[in-house]
C-alpha cells in the first residue's frame, strides 16, 4: 500500500506559477537585455530560460555580495573574507546538487518554499526539462575561480574562464530549447564567452575597484599598463584627465572586443541549428551584447566614466537584425526539416 504524502495540498501548477513569477521579476529587474531577448521565445522555453537566469543571477549575487548585479552599499561593505565566500559557494553547490539530483527533496522544498526560488528553479529544470547537474557544476567551478584574484596570462586563459562563467550558460540554453546538431554546442559556448568578454571590457574599472583585473597580462604588458588593480586605477585617473593623449587602456580593451566580435560572428553561424524562436532570441542577445562592445569602442576612454548602456532604439535594432538572420537561414531550414537531436546524443556529446 502506498503511503500518503504529508506535504501540503497546494496544486503543483500554483506553486510552479509562483516560482516562475518570482524568477521573472528577477530577470526583468536584473537584465533588461536578457529580458527583451527571452520574450522572443515560445512560452515553454521562455519560462525555462527565465528559471535558468534566476539561478545564475542568484549564485553571482551571493558570491559577490550584490543585489541583481548591483551594489547597494560601498564596495568595502560587500567584500567578504575568502573563507566566507568559499563557505557560501560550497553551500550553493550542496543546495543546487540536492535540488537537481533528489526529486523527493526538491518536491518537499517546492511545497514548503524552504529554499530560495532560484534554487528551486534548477530543481524544476532538472526534473521537468532534463537539465543535468553537470552543467551547473561547471558554472560553479567558474565561480570558484573568482574566489582568488584573477591572473590570466593569455587571452586563451581568459576564454577558459569565460567558458566556465558564461559559455556553459549558452550550452544550458541550447539544451533547454533543443538543438538540431549537438556539434553546434561549441558555438553556443562561444556566444557565452563573447558576452563575458564584453562584460569584462565594460566593467574593467569597476572590477579594478574590487581588486580584480581580468585583462590578460600579455595584453596589459603589450600596452604598457600596470598589472595590479591599485596601479591601474591610478593610471585610469591619469587617462581620465587626458583621454585623447592616453589610448593605452582603450587599445587593450579593443583587443578583447575584437576577439569577442569574432566569436559573435561564428556563434551566429550556428543559430540555424536552433528552433526558429530560440534562434531569434539567441540572435537578439548576440546583437545586443555586440552593440554594447561597439558603443565601448565608439566612446573610447569615456566608456568607463559612466556605464555603457543601450538605448531603446538600439535594442529594437538588435532584435530586428536577429529577425533578418532567420530570413537568411530560411533556405537551410526548408531544405533541412527540423529534427531534434535525441537527449542521449546531446548528453553524450555535451559531457564529452
Amino acid at each position: 500500500m502506498t503511503k500518503r504524502s504529508s506535504l501540503p495540498t497546494t496544486p503543483p501548477s500554483v506553486l510552479e506559477e509562483s516560482l516562475y513569477q518570482s524568477c521573472r521579476s528577477r530577470m526583468e529587474r536584473g537584465s533588461l537585455s536578457f529580458f527583451a531577448a527571452a520574450r522572443l521565445l515560445g512560452r515553454k522555453d521562455q519560462r525555462a530560460v527565465t528559471l535558468l537566469y534566476a539561478w545564475c543571477r542568484y549564485c553571482d549575487d551571493r558570491i559577490d555580495g550584490q543585489n541583481l548585479g548591483h551594489r547597494d552599499a560601498p564596495v568595502d561593505q560587500h567584500l567578504l573574507p575568502e573563507t566566507d565566500r568559499t563557505a557560501l559557494l560550497n553551500q550553493l553547490m550542496v543546495d543546487t546538487k540536492t535540488m537537481m539530483t533528489d526529486p523527493q527533496k526538491f518536491r518537499e522544498a517546492l511545497f514548503n518554499q524552504s529554499l530560495d526560488p532560484a534554487l528551486l528553479a534548477m530543481g524544476y529544470l532538472a526534473h521537468h526539462r532534463g537539465l543535468p547537474y553537470f552543467y551547473a557544476e561547471e558554472l560553479l567551478k567558474g565561480m570558484a575561480m573568482d574566489l582568488q584574484p584573477p591572473h590570466y596570462q593569455t587571452l586563451g586563459d581568459l576564454k577558459v574562464y569565460g567558458y566556465h562563467v558564461a559559455g556553459v550558460v549558452g550550452v544550458m540554453f541550447s539544451h533547454l530549447v533543443g538543438l538540431r546538431d549537438p556539434m553546434a554546442r561549441e558555438l553556443a559556448a562561444e556566444l557565452g564567452i563573447a558576452m563575458q568578454l564584453t562584460n569584462i571590457a565594460r566593467d574593467i574599472i569597476d572590477d579594478a575597484k574590487l581588486g580584480r583585473i581580468y585583462l590578460p597580462r600579455e595584453i596589459l604588458k603589450d600596452h604598457g599598463l600596470p598589472q595590479d588593480p591599485e596601479s591601474l586605477l591610478r593610471e585610469w585617473d591619469h587617462i581620465r584627465r587626458s583621454p585623447e593623449k592616453s589610448p593605452q587602456l582603450f587599445l587593450a580593451v579593443q583587443e578583447i572586443l575584437t576577439e569577442a566580435d569574432r566569436l559573435y560572428a561564428t556563434a551566429r553561424s550556428g543559430l540555424k541549428q536552433l528552433p526558429w524562436r530560440a534562434a531569434w532570441a539567441a540572435g537578439a542577445a548576440c546583437y545586443l551584447y555586440q552593440a554594447i562592445g561597439t558603443q565601448i569602442l565608439n566612446r573610447k576612454n569615456r566608456a568607463w566614466v559612466s556605464r555603457t548602456k543601450l538605448s531603446k532604439g538600439a535594442k529594437i535594432a538588435g532584435i530586428f537584425k536577429a529577425l533578418l538572420l532567420l530570413v537568411r537561414d530560411l533556405p537551410f531550414r526548408i531544405s533541412h526539416p527540423w529534427k531534434l537531436s535525441s537527449p542521449q546524443d546531446l548528453w553524450r556529446y555535451f559531457s564529452s
